[in-house]
């Protein structure tokens, strides 16, 4: 029996070393900006402002106007999931890319 338990503690451990290395690999990505190169047209993270200028302009100056852009009926969770924490902590990109990680290395600690 005693040999089970060593091998799930093993395990348990490697699993924690791989997520805190997964977490630690994201960090150089939090604050960086993107290459020009990577996309054309309107820029390179147009998709990351889009995906959360509603829920900013919310935080920001109180109303949310679905003329300005369509990406909360595209992405309601995304707004939903963001909105506590611009309150709180303010609409740093920075902020948002971090609480994403922690959320999916979350995830993948319940999931696994």
């Amino acid at each position: 029996m005693s040999y089970f338990k060593n091998k799930i503690g093993f395990f348990r451990a490697l699993y924690a070393i791989i997520l805190i290395g997964y977490i630690l690999s994201q960090w150089p990505f939090l604050t960086a900006d993107a290459d020009l190169s990577i996309a054309s047209g309107r820029g390179a993270w147009t998709d990351e402002g889009l995906n959360t200028c509603q829920v900013r302009n919310f935080v920001n100056h109180g109303y949310f106007n679905m003329l300005d852009c369509d990406n909360f009926l595209k992405t309601p969770f995304f707004s939903l999931f963001l909105y506590p924490f611009f309150k709180l902590f303010g609409i740093s990109m920075a902020g948002a890319r971090l609480l994403t990680v922690l959320f999916c290395a979350s995830q993948l600690l319940v999931f696994f």
